[in-house]
């Protein structure tokens, strides 16, 4: 899981309790899917950036899918939580659509490169 902006360095794990009701609320979104294998939250609290990995794993596969977002924020405003439900949210879109392209057996190729997205 590497940053945007290169030149961080130092960085913080997400809160364990903010994995946490991620994993229940990707579970309750993506019931089926949470059936056939498992959701995985990680992420990273850079300087100016906060960094989300959700992985998908399902059982009997060695390939773990992962969604990565990443967005900036300013350590000093108190809506550091904005920052961190909004990377969620578009990990959420995105799973959506990689999910219903994979029930109908769609190929689909998942960027390895940042990009930007209004």
């Amino acid at each position: 899981m590497n940053p945007r902006n290169q030149i961080q360095s130092s960085w913080t794990s997400i809160p364990e309790e903010f994995s946490f009701k991620v994993l229940n609320a990707l579970e309750a979104e993506f019931a089926k899917q949470a059936k056939a294998g498992e959701f995985i939250v990680e992420g990273k609290i850079f300087d100016n950036e906060i960094l989300i990995r959700i992985g998908y794993l399902e059982r009997g596969r060695l390939r773990q899918i992962n969604f990565e977002a990443s967005v900036d924020y300013d350590r000093e405003s108190s809506e550091i939580l904005d920052s961190f439900y909004l990377c969620v949210d578009s990990l959420g879109l995105w799973m959506h659509e990689y999910f219903e392209k994979a029930e109908q057996d769609e190929d689909q190729d998942l960027p390895l490169t940042w990009r930007p997205a209004e």
